[in-house]
């Protein structure tokens, strides 16, 4: 059917085949994956994620190749915009977020176009201006994972927040540290390896302020479990997949690998993290892509 609406668009839009620009958005109470040429691309490729689009366009079923993809996705529709409108901006903490994320790319502008996608790609996870060769050397280097964020950047932005933090009360401490962290992961677009990351911080951050400290395999568990009850389709994300391979793998064997080990501690210890992650995204890694 034919639809005149405004849509609230959930992810960044990224370029797709030709001059085409793709979206997810939100239509009413769906969430449909949207789809726009020549003039409408135009319109909709310098919009960010949380902003609203007048739109109109042709909504209809997804087609049966890209169903179960989309699904997990929680895309019920395609909406093929042929018109593309006025625009606003969103909530609050979107437009800062947005704001922030502009003001960061503007930063980087001397750069060059190659740096500043790598720039924008390793400290908030937007890597749509690489360039295809670029990508695929990091690919070839095994390095990709340095392309998007990921729990160094968590970790990054606490320690970089910590003796902010540190002069706060308890109950203070806590929130403020939630705050960060739901900040970041709006900023990040709260990529799978992102949500791993900042569920683990925040199990961390309330279990040592309640005093029930946990261990790193307990944090993970509940750190998985809760992300999962809230989306049960997360575990067919690649990314959320990896992350979790990689972080159960380090709980597990860093720590008897350093052991064995021989040379320095810290070069025993560097080398047990990095085998001990490898070791755990294997299973995921392999069948994915050989």
């Amino acid at each position: 059917r034919t639809v005149q609406a405004e849509v609230t668009l959930l992810g960044d839009p990224v370029d797709g085949f030709g001059s085409s620009v793709r979206a997810d958005v939100r239509l009413g109470r769906r969430r449909v994956e949207a789809w726009a040429h020549g003039a409408a691309a135009a319109a909709l490729r310098p919009r960010l994620a949380g902003e609203r689009l007048a739109v109109t366009g042709r909504l209809r079923p997804p087609s049966p190749v890209a169903r179960a993809r989309l699904a997990r996705r929680h895309v019920s529709a395609r909406l093929d915009v042929r018109e593309a409108g006025p625009w606003r901006a969103g909530s609050a903490p979107t437009r800062a977020a947005n704001e922030l994320r502009r003001r960061l790319a503007a930063g980087a502008e001397p750069l060059g176009d190659d740096r500043r996608a790598l720039f924008t790609g390793m400290v908030i996870g937007d890597d749509r201006d690489q360039a295809a060769a670029v990508a695929d050397d990091f690919r070839a280097a095994g390095l990709t994972h340095l392309l998007a964020v990921s729990g160094q950047n968590v970790a990054f932005v606490l320690a970089l927040c910590r003796p902010l933090l540190r002069r706060l009360r308890l109950a203070p401490r806590w929130a403020a540290t939630l705050g960060v962290l739901a900040a970041f992961g709006l900023l990040t677009r709260f990529e799978p390896s992102v949500l791993r990351a900042t569920a683990m911080a925040a199990v961390v951050c309330t279990a040592d302020a309640v005093g029930r400290p946990a261990s790193r395999l307990r944090v993970l568990a509940l750190a998985v479990a809760g992300l999962v009850l809230v989306d049960p389709l997360l575990v067919g994300a690649l990314g959320f997949q990896l992350s979790v391979g990689a972080t159960l793998g380090i709980g597990l064997l860093a720590r008897p690998l350093a052991e064995r080990l021989p040379g320095p501690r810290p070069v025993a210890e560097a080398l047990a993290v990095c085998i001990g992650a490898q070791i755990g995204v294997a299973p995921v890694l392999l069948p994915a892509f050989g």
